[in-house]
């Protein structure tokens, strides 16, 4: 064979081995992991998922149990009356969050949808 074909199968070989190695960055994390954080990192109260608030580390849970906090105490929209929604605790929305998202299967379950509804049935303080 000549030279450069056998560079070239070699450099080849080189680049379809690589591809096989998880590329990991400085943290450890392969690449499928770090997407996964940063995506966790941006949710919203309104994107957040259950599969976000596994890998969200203690600030970015906080902010997302505060901002649900804030949404759903919000006043009403009730013609003369000053009506407002009703809110968790911090220690109750971290202890619902990390129960039903605990399951493998309740990675796509919304945290607003199990807030508001955890929300709706918890006593208003008289």
């Amino acid at each position: 064979m000549n030279r450069k074909v056998l560079i070239l199968i070699a450099a080849a070989a080189a680049v379809a081995i690589a591809a096989l190695i998880p590329l990991t960055t400085a943290s450890g994390r392969t690449g499928h992991q770090s997407r996964a954080v940063a995506a966790a990192d941006a949710a919203t109260v309104r994107t957040a998922k259950c599969a976000d608030w596994r890998i969200m580390d203690a600030g970015h849970r906080k902010a997302v149990v505060e901002g649900m906090y804030e949404f759903f105490t919000a006043r009403l929209d009730i013609p003369s009356e000053h009506a407002y929604g009703t809110g968790l605790t911090d220690a109750k929305a971290v202890k619902l969050f990390d129960g039903y998202c605990k399951p493998s299967f309740a990675g796509n379950f919304r945290l607003y949808r199990l807030y508001g509804d955890a929300a709706t049935f918890t006593p208003t303080e008289q």
